[in-house]
């Protein structure tokens, strides 16, 4: 997540934690682990993720990895995008515990981790999705994971609209 020259990473994810909570903002995150990286592209691990949920009281780790299944949820979004062809369950690199959320939509998840997942920030949501482009499979060619990263944003997008029942 870039930050601006001069700027606390800290604050500065923690001030978009704030704007979703309080302006209705709906943050997306389409793969991976977010907030991983700050600005000069070293790691901060959960740190910049607990640092945007700090404002809401929430924690996280997403440094869980399963294979997960679609629930209802996300099968609903992926007819409601026409994707084809996903299997059931996918390798998810980056699954979320959540801890302190009062609501949470899980599209793809097994038992309390969450490959897919909304959760509920004040007036607004964070839409997670802890997948990675080669699906586990580190050997794919370059072409296939850019079509793999199309995917991942479509079920993104996807996702963000069934929260705000657009779909």
């Amino acid at each position: 997540m870039p930050v601006p020259p001069g700027s606390n990473w800290r604050n500065y994810y923690s001030n978009i934690g704030n704007a979703v909570i309080n302006s209705g903002w709906m943050f997306v995150s389409i793969g991976g682990y977010p907030f991983y990286y700050e600005a000069a592209n070293q790691p901060v691990n959960d740190e910049g993720l607990n640092a945007f949920l700090l404002p809401s009281g929430m924690r996280a780790n997403c440094m869980n990895a399963t294979n997960a299944d679609f629930t209802e949820h996300g099968r609903s979004v992926i007819s409601g995008v026409n994707m084809r062809g996903l299997p059931h369950a996918l390798p998810a690199a980056r699954c979320a515990i959540w801890e302190g959320t009062s609501q949470k939509i899980v599209f793809l998840g097994t038992r309390n981790l969450c490959g897919a997942s909304a959760i509920r920030m004040g007036r607004g949501w964070f839409v997670h999705v802890g997948l990675e482009s080669s699906f586990g499979n580190p050997a794919l060619p370059p072409i296939q994971l850019a079509y793999n990263d199309g995917v991942l944003t479509n079920f993104g997008i996807g996702s963000a609209l069934y929260v705000t029942g657009i779909l």
